[in-house]
């Protein structure tokens, strides 16, 4: 299967765990309809041409090898209602009418079938994507915070959990929200998971983060390690922990090829003029975790841009009025809170802005709508 698509390898081998080994129940039968659901739902970040492409190949691959059992499962399937769900952004058909078109389109080549559902999908999902952008971190976290101040250049604000049991249902809230401090200076555009340099996204007069400016990063970002001074991590933590001693250093040179970078003093021989000694940072790092923001964690496919910002990290407060040199901070308990509910499994996020824009691209990032108290 893998060999015959014109499309990533690791999309094909989705495809083939959601129809032959499926989780998900809305899978489970044996159908065209198990198929087209799983496949637009795995092959949605293809542009629309190697989209075509693979629906083609992966049909002709299903004709050829499975056409007797699709013909079987439609049988089985035909009298039930609600057959098809939503597929592909906009494709609707149920009860008798989907009874009727499923009957019509068993007797044409599965082949055919997905390429009219990819070119109807396209067509109706376009308008769509334009209003309303999605990346795919975006819509494969379960696990999302949600940082919002007054204004570009406010300090304190206000931080909020939201969860779901599974990517297609809608954002629920966690707890209830608490007090924050961002950068001494406030926010300004960062680099993370999604592109901000879209003009309905961001405004030319908005700031945007710079190596020193004391602003925190706005935008979405995902997370890396947890860390703290303690030898063991905190009791309940999920996420991966890095145990800070004296010798570990965050580097903030944009010279330096370690550039954003946590090292290991003892172990990488130094080129840099300036970084950040963790050990040394008081009570604000004895727990904390690292925001991926510019290419921080090792392995992001965009490495760090010299001067983008660095070093940036969710930790403890020194009060609930001093900003920070462009970090999150909160108290103690409620960064504790946090930590041990995170689960990498769900792929958190980060997202960070000022109320109004968050309000502005709340639908086209399809962001959760702010809830101000706990839902039980």
């Amino acid at each position: 299967m893998e060999g015959k698509l014109e499309a990533p390898k690791h999309l094909a081998r989705t495809v083939h765990d959601l129809y032959f080994e499926s989780r998900y129940e809305e899978f489970r039968p044996r159908t065209i309809w198990s198929l087209s659901n799983s496949f637009t739902s795995t092959f949605k970040e293809l542009e629309p041409i190697p989209h075509f492409k693979a629906t083609a190949r992966l049909g002709e691959f299903l004709k050829a090898r499975f056409s007797q059992s699709f013909w079987l499962a439609g049988r089985y399937w035909a009298g039930r209602p609600n057959l098809f769900a939503r597929v592909s952004g906009g494709f609707f058909l149920d009860g008798a009418a989907a009874t009727d078109s499923l009957t019509l389109l068993l007797m044409k080549p599965v082949c055919i079938f997905l390429c009219l559902l990819s070119i109807v999908g396209w067509r109706v999902s376009a308008p769509a994507q334009a209003s309303t952008l999605k990346s795919d971190a975006l819509s494969r976290s379960t696990q999302m915070i949600v940082v919002t101040t007054s204004d570009w250049n406010a300090v304190e604000g206000r931080l909020r959990r939201y969860e779901r049991a599974s990517v297609q249902e809608k954002w629920r809230p966690v707890g209830d929200p608490i007090s924050i401090v961002v950068g001494k200076n406030g926010l300004g555009w960062g680099i993370g998971v999604i592109a901000t340099d879209d003009a309905q996204v961001r405004l030319a007069a908005d700031p945007v983060k710079r190596e020193g400016d004391g602003r925190a990063p706005a935008g979405v970002f995902a997370l890396g390690t947890a860390f703290g001074y303690a030898s063991a991590p905190l009791r309940g933590l999920k996420m991966p922990y890095l145990k800070l001693t004296p010798s570990i250093e965050c580097v903030d040179d944009p010279g330096s090829k370690h550039y954003n970078r946590l090292v290991d003093r003892s172990v990488v021989a130094p080129d840099w003029n300036s970084s950040e000694h963790m050990r040394n940072a008081g009570e604000s790092y004895r727990w904390g975790v690292v925001v991926d923001h510019n290419g921080t964690v090792t392995g992001d496919t965009n490495p760090p841009e010299p001067g983008g910002g660095s070093c940036v990290f969710l930790h403890i407060w020194h009060r609930h009025d001093q900003g920070t040199a462009g970090c999150t901070a909160m108290p103690q308990p409620e960064l504790e809170t946090l930590l041990t509910w995170l689960d990498p499994a769900r792929k958190p996020l980060l997202v960070q802005l000022p109320e109004p824009r968050y309000k502005r691209l709340t639908n086209r990032w399809m962001l959760p709508k702010l809830i101000n108290v706990s839902q039980h």
